[in-house]
């Protein structure tokens, strides 16, 4: 054995295809076997192909460990025909665990959470690694004092126990046992005569004559026990083999392995632990390549001594950004830059992402925007393709009734022969009727819109016809098989094809690849479940879990689909590149170095716990993972040969990016939000005249410099032909938030006779311009039918409408100032079965409003049944203020406004009348010794109060204009209050022990139902009517003025307007604390100070008008 040993894995890389192309050269015959890592196997091929030319490459194989035991098990036919593999494993153990529920005692409620099945078989994966059995865990669970632990031993015993019995009862085996075979042939052939082995093992002689090359493992963990055995036979049996270990020196015993840097502390090991087994080897120091920048890190990550640079610097920069668009968009000006003015491909580039879970979508859509072609080098799992969301999704659909959820994730996916137009008017129907179960979805005469009839009845309906046929068919292999001929029949594979070609089209090759081999994996699921579970009786649920677990653990793996294209990927898979230029991605405090994974099932210290009770050698994943992360970045940090680059979004930057920062303080660049003429982030003509106008918005003018690039851009034929006027006659954006209609036009389309409501004027005060888009561009979000909003918006006012106008004319008669008589007739209400008439006014509600949905099954379960309590309590509160303060029931629901017998307008400083309209809950009389008085009483489901902030600038008008509406058209009567009532059932909660008597319960719950009014004399009240018609005037004359700006009003400790508001995307505001119109509150004492407010505004004003 020959031991290759370096610091730098690119040079050990490099030395050893030299050799093999020498050798090759030299004795064309020979035969080659390079062992390298999975994922390296491909650059590997390709970079000796063109070393050495593609006739050479007939002699020399580039191999996987398992490829390998692909390769000679089948030569002597010892590979197994019906091999499982990570996606069967998965199906197996999730049915092992709901078989075994009652056995185990922490993971049997496991089973369906995502990720857990992977969890299991990497537990199970180690324990079989180290050749251990069911019964050695159950031994060692007996002994171990942690109950967590020996909890966790006994289901792992459990679970292999029953894994190795299902192997064995379906003639399976398990594809990771490939290695143990193929240790067991090669240890088998180490003892037979070199000259001459029996038939078929006859058939891989050729081993004795084939050099073997291994590469690129003793790097970041040491060989496994079963690759070990492998290496040890193949160097007995074969010619020279040659094997490179990362480190930076050779151990002189077991006590220096520590000694030297955490970089290359598992390469010491590995070639003091090959050395130790085979002491003949010989070893040989390969010297990396000395390119100035590279070895002056090296040199100081390894010494741990301070870091000289050298002086010419332009190979690093270190990148500090705002936020993550800022970062990536510099980065892919950058990259375009290099490629258009320095030379270099995009091959010769490599992304390495610190988190790349969180910079990936964003990352794609700039280099999109960039035009810069990407491949994105990670695991895709197969569960977030369209594809298995239709699957699953419609599985669901059959398991709850068809949920509207299910049925929108199985259109959306992209599965069905609708358009994205007919799906989304078809959400909007859906949601506007209310249907959300299987009877409603396909009752064709619930639908308004008949468009939608056969839309239904070409996606829907094929769907429901399988899964009706699903429920009847009993075995897993009937329904893997039904499952299969129904996305054949729904026409699937055309789709999928149609889609890949469009995503090919529009160069998102690697997407176009993952929609092909989600169908590939579907297909293998299927295969496998049919394997495992044929002729299992299996319901639909279970069938779906078992689906969805073999699904979750499949994974899709894409190669390049171009030459030239920027590779991507996290920090672990960036090394196994040689790149020219590196840029190292996010490189904040908590992502470089990378968080240490989660341990898995098996702790490190339960790791350690067995290994003491077992006598066995089990490395500490949490300690070996900093390790690997310690030689990850030495690696990154001298990889790339001719640019380096560190970005970070703000801080905290990692301790490295400091590191380096402190080193050399001139190679820091700090993104400016505004970009200059230099910033690479012009690189590209969109994301240019994107800058260019969000530079002239913040700066608030449209400098000359800036209009000669929108012109230059107009001229290169960028399509902003939209933009074109603006940009030529360079408009002063400043005011960009400002919105003004011609008058003329507002009069016109509110007619010769405008009408408001009072709610319009307070959106008005609230925020002009969600005026404007209300109430005259009228827009408006698609109807959702919700019980909750029909139960307080229709039923509970209309229960209550005609109870009172029943009460109104039974009281009619009666005298309040007859206090006994008032009193007995209230009580009789009080006591009568409110339950029953309550439930005969809301069927007459129902039938009136067609609402009879409240009684249909399940809604009538619970909305119906709360919206009567609600009524019931509510109604008992009223009868009981009526009782209590001699008020009666006049009018229920009264209207003013145009075309009502009740009118009331305001005259407009140009004289122009502005009629309002509104709609008071109730209006409660009282007729006592010669005066009549009323008041005004509007229905909430909050706890709202009088807001005397909201009345001074004019979010609030509507009990004060009530008041006035009223009285104007019934001046016989005197305003007494206005008041709020709110719609509750309380429920009161009492600490343990409190000892309140009943009448004390019944007061507390009393108080949810008190009348939140103003509380004031006549007199005061007039200053509020009056003050609140000024301020209507001063809202409509700005409003029919024109103005209609994006300015929401923002009171101190209050909700802005556009909290709930759902036209931010139209308007663009992002609630930034600067843009708010900011009102000033009242003074504490709010009430008084708004009275003396108003009246010294009278005084002035009579003194000024006298």
């Amino acid at each position: 054995m020959r031991i290759l040993y370096s610091t730098s894995r690119i040079a050990l890389r490099s030395h050893v295809l030299k050799e093999i192309k020498h050798l090759i050269a030299n004795r064309p015959e020979q035969r080659v076997i390079l062992l390298v890592p999975e994922q390296t196997k491909m650059d590997m091929e390709r970079d000796l192909l063109i070393q050495i030319g593609r006739p050479a490459m007939m002699m020399a194989e580039i191999l996987s460990f398992r490829r390998l035991a692909w390769r000679l098990l089948s030569e002597v036919g010892r590979q197994p025909r019906a091999a499982l593999d990570r996606v069967g494993q998965g199906m197996l153990i999730h049915a092992i665990l709901t078989q075994n529920k009652q056995q185990l005692h922490s993971f049997g409620h496991l089973a369906d959470r995502p990720g857990f099945i992977n969890q299991v078989a990497a537990a199970l994966g180690d324990v079989r690694r180290y050749n251990l059995k069911a019964d050695d865990l159950s031994d060692v669970a007996g002994r171990v004092p942690d109950q967590a632990l020996k909890n966790k031993l006994s289901d792992l015993a459990v679970l292999l126990a029953g894994y190795e019995q299902q192997l064995a009862d379906t003639g399976l085996c398990d594809a990771e046992d490939d290695l143990t075979r193929l240790g067991e042939l090669l240890v088998s052939l180490v003892g037979l005569p070199r000259a001459d082995w029996p038939w078929p093992l006859s058939r891989i002689s050729w081993l004795k004559n084939t050099e073997i090359w291994i590469s690129g493992f003793a790097e970041t963990r040491d060989f496994t026990p079963q690759e070990s055995i492998i290496l040890s036979a193949l160097n007995q049996i074969g010619g020279q083999m040659t094997l490179t270990v990362a480190t930076d020196a050779i151990p002189f015993d077991g006590q220096a392995i520590e000694m030297g840097s955490d970089s290359f502390l598992i390469g010491r090991k590995v070639i003091w632990r090959l050395l130790k087994e085979h002491p003949t080897s010989q070893v040989e120091k390969i010297i990396a390549p000395e390119t100035g920048w590279a070895t002056a890190i090296s040199s100081a990550i390894l010494t741990g001594g301070r870091l000289n640079l050298p002086k010419e610097r332009n190979w690093l920069k270190l990148v500090q950004a705002g936020d993550m668009d800022d970062e990536l968009s510099w980065i892919a000006g950058e990259i375009r830059r290099l490629v258009q003015e320095d030379g270099f491909r995009y091959r010769d580039i490599t992304l390495a992402v610190c988190d790349l879970k969180s910079y990936g979508p964003r990352l794609r859509a700039v280099f999109r925007e960039y035009e810069i072609p990407l491949f994105l080098d990670t695991e895709r799992p197969v569960s977030g393709s369209p594809l298995i969301r239709f699957v699953l999704s419609l599985l669901d659909a059959g398991l709850f009734n068809w949920p509207l959820a299910s049925v929108m994730t199985c259109l959306r996916s992209g599965m069905t022969p609708l358009t994205l137009t007919q799906i989304d008017s078809l959400e909007n129907e859906l949601l506007a009727r209310g249907v959300n179960r299987k009877d409603r979805l396909f009752d064709i005469g619930r639908y308004d819109n008949q468009e939608v009839l056969p839309w239904i009845e070409s996606a829907l309906v094929p769907l429901r016809d399988f899964l009706e046929t699903m429920d009847k068919t009993p075995d897993c292999e009937g329904k893997c098989r039904l499952l299969y001929q129904c996305l054949l029949t729904y026409g699937i594979p055309s789709r999928l094809e149609q889609r890949a070609t469009d995503l090919l089209a529009a160069d998102e090759t690697d997407l176009a690849v993952v929609q092909i081999q989600a169908w590939n994996e579907l297909v293998r699921v299927l295969q496998q479940m049919t394997r495992l579970a044929g002729a299992t009786t299996m319901s639909l649920a279970t069938f779906r879990d078992l689906l969805a677990a073999g699904l979750d653990t499949a994974l899709i793996n894409v190669i390049p689909t171009a030459i030239d294209q920027v590779s991507v990927g996290d920090l672990q898979r960036a090394v196994l590149r040689q790149s020219r230029i590196l840029f190292v991605v996010g490189a904040s405090a908590d992502q470089l170095p990378p968080r240490l994974p989660p341990e898995g099932l098996l702790k490190d210290q339960d790791r350690q716990a067995m290994a003491g009770l077992l006598r066995l050698q089990m490395p500490s994943s949490a300690r070996g993972q900093a390790f690997v992360n310690a030689f990850t970045i030495y690696t990154l940090l001298t990889l790339p040969d001719s640019r380096l680059y560190l970005s970070v979004v703000s801080d905290p930057v990692s301790p490295w990016f400091k590191w380096l920062k402190d080193a050399a303080p001139e190679c820091l660049v700090r993104i400016d939000p505004r970009p200059g003429w230099d910033d690479p982030r012009l690189n590209a003509t969109g994301p240019a005249f994107t800058y260019l106008v969000n530079q002239s918005s913040c700066s608030g003018r449209l400098n000359s410099g800036w209009l000669a690039v929108g012109l230059v851009l107009l001229r290169a034929g960028l399509p902003i032909a939209a933009a074109t006027d603006w940009l030529r006659s360079a408009v002063d954006p400043a005011n960009n938030r400002r919105v003004r209609i011609d008058r003329s036009m507002v009069r016109a389309l509110y007619g010769e006779w405008p009408a408001m409501s009072v709610s319009q004027l307070e959106k008005y005060a609230g925020c002009p311009f969600a005026h404007l888009a209300d109430y005259l561009l009228a827009l408006q979000e698609r109807p959702v039918w919700a019980p909750e909003a029909a139960e307080t918006g229709i039923l509970l006012h209309g229960i209550i409408e005609l109870a009172l106008a029943d009460l109104s004319v039974a009281m009619g008669p009666l005298d309040p100032a007859d206090r006994a008589q008032w009193t007995a007739a209230l009580d009789g209400w009080l006591e009568q079965d409110l339950e029953k008439r309550i439930t005969a006014w809301m069927r007459t509600v129902a039938d009136r409003d067609g609402l009879q949905v409240f009684f249909e099954d399940g809604v009538h379960a619970y909305s119906g049944r709360r919206v009567r309590r609600l009524a019931a309590s509510s109604l008992t509160a009223m009868l009981r203020h009526y009782n209590q303060d001699g008020f009666k029931p006049a009018r229920l629901e009264w209207r003013f406004g145009p075309k009502q017998k009740d009118q009331f307008a305001i005259d407009l400083s140009d004289g122009m009348p502005l009629a309002l309209r509104g709609k008071v809950d109730r209006i409660d009389i009282i007729e006592q010794e010669g005066s009549r008085r009323f008041r005004v009483v509007d229905f909430k489901s909050g706890d709202r109060r009088i807001d005397y902030d909201g009345i001074y600038h004019g979010l609030a008008l509507q009990l004060p204009i009530y008041l006035e509406a009223y009285g104007r058209n019934n001046p016989a009567y005197q305003a007494e209050d206005a008041a709020y009532f709110r719609f509750a059932r309380p429920i009161l909660s009492l600490p343990a022990g409190a000892g309140l008597t009943a009448e004390a319960i019944f007061r507390e719950l009393e108080k949810s139902f008190v009348l939140r009014g103003f509380g004031l004399n006549p007199e005061e009240i007039g200053l509020i009517r009056r003050h609140a018609i000024r301020r209507a005037r001063e809202l409509a004359e700005r409003l029919f003025g024109g103005c209609f700006d994006i300015l929401p009003a923002k009171l101190p400790n209050s909700p802005p307007a556009c909290k709930y508001c759902g036209l931010k995307a139209l308007c663009g505001f992002d609630e930034n604390p600067a843009g708010f119109y900011r009102l000033a509150p009242l003074r504490s004492g709010k009430k008084q100070t708004l009275l003396h407010y108003l009246r010294a505004l009278e005084s002035e004003s009579r003194g000024i008008n006298s």
